[in-house]
């Protein structure tokens, strides 16, 4: 029972994310921690668009 639009690669979607949303639905604790990553993901980020800009 899986959606394959899932799968697709989009949006920069690849299969690590693919298996951490598997894992998660598995999993409800894992959703914490994913959710942290993508936090820390997203601020690493910035942090780089800024350095960009100056």
């Amino acid at each position: 029972m899986t959606n394959n639009s899932l799968l697709y690669h989009e949006n920069g979607l690849n299969s690590e994310l693919i298996k951490m949303i598997k894992n998660m639905l598995q999993n409800p604790c894992m959703i914490g921690l994913f959710v942290t990553e993508l936090c820390n993901k997203h601020e690493k980020h910035q942090e780089q668009l800024k350095m960009i800009n100056k």
